[in-house]
């Protein structure tokens, strides 16, 4: 089993696709903090909704979302949103970062 996973942003606001490879089990937003990856956050605790990604690939790997996530998202859940503050990387992952107003 692999001890690290590839990661995969599509980041609208920037128009750029970013691919890194990271530790099994790390958190999104933690990683891409480490690497200057222009992903907006605020909070880091499930409550700002800034770090919103948009989940393409990989979504059956991830961590079960928290109470809190699932309080902020309401229904955008279940069409695939998870707060990059949340999500631990189990396994390849390919996200969508929108771009925010």
């Amino acid at each position: 089993m692999a001890d690290t996973v590839k990661v995969t942003i599509h980041l609208e606001e920037t128009n750029e696709t970013v691919t890194m490879e990271v530790a099994k089990g790390a958190n999104l937003l933690e990683e891409c903090k480490k690497r200057h990856i222009e992903m907006e956050w605020g909070c880091m605790n499930a409550e700002c909704g800034q770090c919103s990604v948009k989940i393409l690939k990989g979504e059956e790997h991830l961590n079960d979302p928290t109470e809190e996530e699932i309080d902020f998202l309401l229904f955008r859940i279940d069409d695939g949103h998870r707060l990059g503050c949340q999500v631990e990387c189990n396994a390849d992952l390919e996200v969508d970062h929108p771009a925010r107003d």
